[in-house]
Parts: structure tokens; sequence; C-alpha cells
């Protein structure tokens, strides 16, 4: 396995259990990914947003988002469920959100985000979560799902 000192810095938790899938590319964020679009960035108030969904940094603006992508809330359960892609909103104390991965229909159970404009990888549900240092993102808010 290829090892990044960066992301183990930056997400503790992860320590050597993840796999990077893609690297660094600057068009896309954590959100597009999720959203399954690798062309631009996605955030309130920014490059890109979808029309109708209210353009504010807060939770419900983002599950709105994802629920106009067809997804649907439900149980806190970070574990695969065969036919079904889950994203999970991950959230400051302040509950602002900071990033979103995604399980994907046809996986191993892992979760896969893009760092921000940095790599893409493979996770577990809780590596990217926590306070540590300056890149851990929260802790996981909600998590949507919808069958594929």
């Amino acid at each position: 396995m290829s090892r990044d000192k960066l992301i183990e810095r930056a997400f503790p938790k992860i320590r050597t259990h993840y796999k990077i899938t893609s690297p660094e590319d600057y068009k896309y964020n954590c959100i597009a990914f999720a959203a399954g679009d690798t062309n631009k960035h996605w955030w309130p108030k920014a490059l890109y947003w979808p029309e109708g969904i209210p353009s504010t940094e807060d939770l419900n603006s983002f599950i709105a988002c994802f629920k106009s992508l067809g997804y649907e809330e439900c149980e806190m359960n970070g574990n695969f469920e065969p036919g079904y892609e889950k994203v999970a909103i991950y959230v400051s104390p302040d509950n602002k959100p900071t990033h979103v991965s995604r399980q994907f229909a046809d996986g191993n159970g892992l979760w896969k985000s893009k760092l921000g404009i940095y790599k893409d990888i493979e996770h577990s549900l809780d590596g990217l979560s926590g306070w540590y240092s300056y890149g851990s993102y929260g802790h996981v808010a909600i998590i949507l799902k919808r069958k594929v």
C-alpha cells in the first residue's frame, strides 16, 4: 500500500488503514465527489450548488442537496447494504458541514472520499473523524442512502 504522511498526520484515526484511489486533482472537492461529479467544486455560495437548494453552509442545506439526488435519511448505520449507496455528512463541533464521504453500492463496505482538492481515498467511516489536528473533519452527523 502506498502511504501518505500528510493524510496520516491530518487524520490520526486513519493510521495506515486507507487506500489512495486517485492522484491530487483541483477540479472537484468532496461534495462533488460524493454526488458523482468530478468536474467542479460543490459548496454553497461557491462555484456550484444545485439550483433550488438553500445556499447556506448548514446541515439542512447539505441534507437537501443529497435528497435532491435521490438520497433519503436512514439510521446511523455505516455498514454496507447491498443495493444501496450511502453518503455520510461530517460536521464540526458547531454543527457546520465539513466533509461528505460516499459508500458505493458495488463496493467492499469501505467509504470513499475526496480530501478537499487533494487525493481520493478508501477508508473506514470513522477514519476521518476527530479533532486531533488541523485536517480531521469532526464527526458524522447523518447518513443518507439511495437504492441503485
